[in-house]
């Protein structure tokens, strides 16, 4: 058939397995993006086959608060095993944050995971860009997942100062989650691009998936790593594999 694209339209797609609701805004945008990225590819009426497992955001925001790790990856592990009964060929998830336990789940289960930072990493690697601003949760900022699996690909990653960091942290958590994008907060981060370029950054990583609400390419001319869009893009990758 001609509406394939190059894809065997007899051939099974594969199913995607996405742990969301992380915040449920940026789940539909991974949902809208998927969907439309198979439709573009594929062609006619297809869409993607996927199965969402949607975690309940304020335990995950309670445990994170009592710094009790435990109770999140008993979380994350209970939405992991739906989605393997759910039959699932692959799975991942729908946060850069959560990405935190992704090496841990990953031990718990046969099926492949599809890391957003190692997707992040290739995009940077495509476009010969060596070091690199990270704009995420105080979590994604401060710890070593992102920035110690970007290294692995030869990538430094550099962070805004403790003032920027909370800044950033806070304007995801009390705006960005719950749809609201102001102009003050824009030029904020506009802000704190300025600085990482002085910095002599040579991209910026949006490594929240809520930061793209937020944060365009028209707003700067350094390259920005979208990380919703190319974990995305890795997704359907897979589905059509």
């Amino acid at each position: 058939r001609g509406d394939c694209w190059g894809w065997n339209c007899e051939e099974k797609m594969k199913t995607v397995g996405l742990i969301g609701g992380v915040s449920w805004h940026s789940t539909m945008e991974y949902y809208r993006k998927i969907n439309e990225m198979v439709a573009k590819r594929l062609g006619g009426h297809h869409s993607a086959q996927m199965v969402i497992s949607n975690v309940n955001f304020e335990e995950i925001i309670s445990a994170q608060k009592d710094n009790n790790r435990d109770k999140v990856f008993e979380i994350l592990l209970n939405h992991l095993k739906r989605l393997e009964r759910a039959g699932v060929d692959f799975f991942t998830l729908g946060a850069n944050t959560l990405h935190m336990f992704a090496d841990d789940l990953q031990k718990e289960t046969d099926l492949p995971l599809i890391h957003i930072v190692d997707q992040t990493a290739i995009e940077a690697k495509r476009l010969g860009l060596k070091k690199l601003a990270l704009f995420g949760t105080a979590f994604t900022m401060q710890e070593a997942f992102f920035i110690d699996r970007l290294k692995t690909f030869d990538i430094q990653a550099l962070v805004p100062d403790e003032e920027g960091i909370d800044r950033i942290h806070r304007s995801i958590f009390n705006e960005l989650v719950f749809g609201k994008v102001l102009i003050p907060t824009r030029s904020m981060y506009l802000d704190e691009v300025h600085k990482m370029k002085s910095l002599n950054c040579d991209g910026v990583i949006l490594g929240c998936t809520e930061i793209p609400l937020i944060l365009s390419d028209k707003d700067t001319d350094l390259p920005l790593l979208d990380t919703t869009d190319l974990h995305a893009r890795a997704m359907v990758d897979a589905l059509l594999k």
